[in-house]
């Protein structure tokens, strides 16, 4: 791949959402599919041309060249059908008016149609505004990816059918999409922080596309801001940690292991604004909690001082309000190193290697701990090899594999 083709597909990956939400609002969401063929045509085009002659702006060049597809196609279409609907008519989208601000958010909202499930809803977004993959979709809503591609055909053909919806919503009259526009973004986040890729340990472009879409949303009006300014901070809390979280040669590094005075300071305290904001809204969320978990440990000089008795109750009253495996997990984990050795094997009791899809391998990780702690290493062993085999990536693969050679050398 030449430096050019590495420069577009990463500035493709930050703009196709914005372009496309752009021409959305430009010229209809009849005309999504039109306009998502034009988006990815204008990325083939860059790929023939850049390399010769690089525009002085790549994002301006791309939006430009797919909204003349766009007329192109549509003109083309005209000339056959009759059925384009009077407002979206051919000779009035050269007079467009200009770029609404709010186009993103707006498209956001539009994916999450209250017709559609909420899976079917995150998986939208995440298409269509955040440009990932059917499997990065699949591995963030942790759903089959042939039937996760059949699903999302089966949305936009419902939505499809709806005309008289097919317009991007007004902002205010929808209140109740955000919080599925939260989770969407959180999920995103999450794939690029904990990335499933083969190579990657992070893929920063999902966790800045994630940071760039929520700072939209936070800068939107609306009626749970303080929700939205909790999941910033939550996530800024994450990202400062990016710094100390791989080595030169891209392994991975533990947490434990990660020396935090390469933690971006800055960031953590942008975070620590943005959950000031939030506490005078309501402060009783997923996200304010683990925003509050998250700041603890940026607080903590170091992993031996970590108060685990506190994250732990915060933990809890976490899964309390959303009990899914992930934070469940996390809790398990705090309780491990609390020294809460027989609440942790009441929970390993009850929990199940397969609620967490491709993320098992944790599970499997957490469980040879507490096989640690009780000082029994041939069941250690026995979930380290579990997790070697499930991880989905050389990495993490690593990790593991030093892990298991230190119990094979004493530790």
């Amino acid at each position: 791949m030449t430096k050019a083709n590495e420069v577009i597909e990463h500035l493709f990956r930050h703009e196709s959402g914005h372009i496309i939400s752009r021409l959305s609002a430009r010229y209809g969401m009849l005309h999504l599919s039109e306009i998502e063929d034009a988006v990815s045509e204008s990325l083939v085009r860059a790929m023939k041309t850049w390399s010769v002659i690089f525009p002085n702006q790549p994002a301006a060049w791309l939006y430009s060249v797919a909204s003349r597809i766009v007329i192109d196609t549509l003109r083309r279409k005209q000339l056959y059908s009759e059925k384009i609907i009077p407002e979206y008519k051919v000779q009035s989208l050269d007079d467009a008016d200009q770029e609404d601000k709010y186009a993103t958010i707006k498209l956001m909202l539009w994916c999450v149609h209250p017709s559609l499930n909420t899976q079917d809803q995150l998986g939208l977004i995440l298409q269509l505004v955040s440009g990932f993959s059917i499997k990065e979709i699949g591995s963030a809503l942790l759903v089959n990816e042939e039937k996760l591609k059949k699903r999302l055909q089966r949305a936009r053909a419902k939505l499809k059918a709806i005309e008289g919806e097919l317009v991007l919503p007004d902002i205010n009259n929808v209140k109740d999409r955000y919080p599925t526009l939260r989770s969407a973004l959180y999920l995103g986040f999450n794939e690029g922080y904990y990335s499933i890729h083969h190579e990657n340990v992070l893929r920063e472009d999902l966790i800045y596309e994630s940071l760039r879409l929520c700072k939209l949303l936070c800068d939107t009006p609306h009626s749970d801001l303080g929700v939205s300014q909790a999941l910033m901070s939550l996530m800024l809390y994450h990202t400062s940690r990016i710094p100390s979280r791989r080595s030169a040669d891209n392994s991975l590094i533990l947490f434990e292991h990660q020396d935090r005075s390469l933690w971006d300071s800055k960031m953590i305290r942008l975070a620590s604004d943005y959950m000031e904001q939030a506490m005078y809204s309501e402060y009783n969320t997923p996200y304010h909690i683990e925003a509050v978990i998250a700041g603890i440990h940026t607080q903590t000089q170091n992993f031996e001082d970590t108060d685990w008795g506190t994250i732990g109750k915060l933990y809890s009253k976490l899964f309390t309000v959303t009990p899914n495996p992930m934070i469940e997990l996390n809790f398990i984990y705090a309780l491990l190193m609390a020294g809460d050795l027989q609440k942790s094997k009441e929970f390993f009791k009850k929990s199940n290697p397969f609620n967490f899809g491709v993320h098992n391998y944790l599970y499997h990780s957490v469980y040879a701990m507490y096989f640690d702690k009780i000082n029994d290493q041939k069941s250690r062993k026995f979930q380290l090899w579990n997790a070697i085999e499930n991880a989905p990536n050389k990495a993490i693969r690593n990790v593991l594999r030093n892990r298991l050679e230190g119990i094979t050398q004493g530790d």
